[in-house]
C-alpha cells in the first residue's frame, strides 16, 4: 500500500511539473511518438508486446535526404510483463531493435517535415537515399511517470533508450522509390550500406535486469551497453 501512494505521489508531482512536455530531439529535428505492437516467439510461445516508439527525423538540406534517429521504445500501459520479458532474454533484443528501425522508416515516411515522396522505381530517375542514425549503445530504464510529446502520459515506463551522450554510431543508408501505376502505390526500400563510426565508450557485457539491489517496482537503469545490429538486414 505504501508502494501505491508513493507511485501515485510520484505521478501527481510528474503531471505538475510537466504540464507542457518538451522535445527530446535537437534542434531542428522533429520528434515523432508511434505505438505498434512487437510479437516475439520465445519457448514456443508468441507473445505480442505492444510498445511506444519515440524518434526524431529531419530533412538533411546539405546532404538532400532526410535522417532519423531513434530515441527508444516503451511498454504500452499493460504490457509491462511482456517487456520484462525482452529485458531478460538478450537473444531478443537486436530483434526489436530492429522492429523499431523498420516502424521508424515506415511511418517517417508520412511525416512532410522530414520525408519527400519515394520517386518512381524508373532506372532514369535517382532514388531517394535516408539514413538511419543509430547509436550502438542502449540502456534498458524503469521510470515513474514520464509524458511524452503527444501527451501521452506513461504511468510507470519500462523500455530501452539510446546512449546518444556516446559517440558510437552506426549509419544505416536505405533507398526508396514506389511504382506510381498501381493503385495504391507498391513501393519498395532497401537498405544500401550500413557504417560504424566512433569507438566504443560502453559495456560488452548485457547488464542484469533488474540491477542488483532493485526490483520491477522502483526506478533504475542499466548501464550503457553495445548491441550488434550494424549490419544491413
Amino acid at each position: 500500500m505504501k508502494k501505491i501512494f508513493l507511485l501515485l505521489f510520484v505521478i501527481i508531482i510528474n503531471l505538475i511539473s510537466y504540464r507542457e512536455a518538451k522535445s527530446d530531439c535537437p534542434p531542428g529535428w522533429f520528434e515523432n511518438v508511434i505505438t505498434a505492437d512487437f510479437q516475439y516467439q520465445y519457448d514456443g510461445v508468441i507473445y505480442t508486446c505492444r510498445v511506444i516508439i519515440v524518434f526524431c527525423c529531419r530533412w538533411n538540406a546539405d546532404l538532400q535526404m532526410p535522417e532519423i534517429i531513434p530515441k527508444g521504445a516503451y511498454a504500452a500501459s499493460g504490457y509491462n510483463d511482456c517487456f520484462h520479458m525482452i529485458e531478460q532474454h538478450p537473444e531478443l533484443k537486436d530483434t526489436l531493435i530492429r522492429f523499431i528501425f523498420a516502424e521508424m522508416s515506415k511511418v517517417a515516411k508520412t511525416n512532410p517535415n522530414c520525408f519527400p515522396q519515394c520517386p518512381p522505381c524508373d532506372e532514369n530517375i535517382p532514388k531517394l537515399y535516408y539514413r538511419i542514425i543509430a547509436y550502438k549503445c542502449v540502456k534498458w530504464i524503469s521510470k515513474p511517470a514520464i509524458r511524452l510529446i503527444n501527451g501521452t502520459v506513461l504511468e510507470w515506463a519500462d523500455g530501452i533508450e539510446f546512449c546518444d551522450n556516446l559517440d558510437y554510431k552506426c549509419i544505416l543508408t536505405y533507398a526508396c522509390c514506389c511504382d506510381w501505376n498501381t493503385s495504391p502505390p507498391s513501393c519498395y526500400e532497401w537498405c544500401i550500406s550500413a557504417e560504424q563510426y566512433g569507438t566504443s565508450e560502453c559495456s560488452n557485457q548485457e547488464p542484469q535486469v533488474p540491477p542488483p539491489g532493485k526490483d520491477w517496482n522502483e526506478p533504475w537503469e542499466t548501464e550503457c551497453f553495445i548491441t550488434n545490429v550494424c549490419r544491413c538486414p
